[in-house]
């Protein structure tokens, strides 16, 4: 390679043909991905306080939009330092029997939004919302990703059919109608 001192030749993209260096100046622009958040579906959110009306606010938004679909779909529900929920989104969409959920995409999308806390949900279109093995499996692992970069998962939701939904916050299924915990399921450990 040839030394151009002060004599570079740039192409385009900013590399000198002879010497390979890279041209740097402080005002100059580069071509970098332009990123943009914004609200592509609003539902009434503002009105989900989690600590004044406790997981079963959150439930009945979350029913809205999972109850009926025929495949499963993972939402999270970022969380604000008072409880309240500012924001929602799929992350994921999966088959009738399970979805595969990016532990990435997921917490990008808390990072992004400046999430305090998250509520994850999904459905089962069996109508049944008794947790699967993988569902305990991805809560734990979901939780630990949360703990270990200060998003707390505050509960992992199942939406079921006939007003049915699982809470693991509280520790089993419930019903909005009535919040009693039905047969003699434990709260798992965290």
């Amino acid at each position: 390679m040839n030394n151009c001192e002060d004599d570079h030749d740039f192409n385009a993209q900013g590399r000198c043909r002879r010497c390979s260096a890279y041209r740097s100046t402080a005002d100059e622009t580069h071509d970098v991905p332009h990123v943009e958040i914004r609200r592509t579906d609003v539902r009434k959110i503002a009105s989900v306080d989690v600590r004044q009306d406790g997981l079963s606010a959150a439930a009945k938004f979350l029913r809205g939009i999972l109850e009926g679909k025929e495949q499963e779909s993972f939402i999270i529900l970022v969380l604000d330092v008072g409880g309240r929920v500012t924001a929602w989104r799929e992350v994921a969409r999966g088959r009738q029997d399970r979805v595969e959920v990016p532990t990435r995409e997921l917490f990008r999308t808390a990072l992004l939004c400046d999430a305090a806390s998250l509520i994850i949900s999904h459905n089962h279109p069996s109508g049944d919302p008794t947790p699967s093995e993988p569902d305990l499996m991805l809560t734990a692992r979901l939780r630990a990703a949360g703990d270990a970069i200060g998003i707390p998962i505050v509960d992992h939701i199942i939406i079921g059919d006939n007003d049915r939904y699982y809470s693991f916050q509280q520790g089993g299924q419930q019903s909005s109608k009535a919040l009693t915990v039905h047969g003699d399921r434990e709260p798992p450990d965290y």
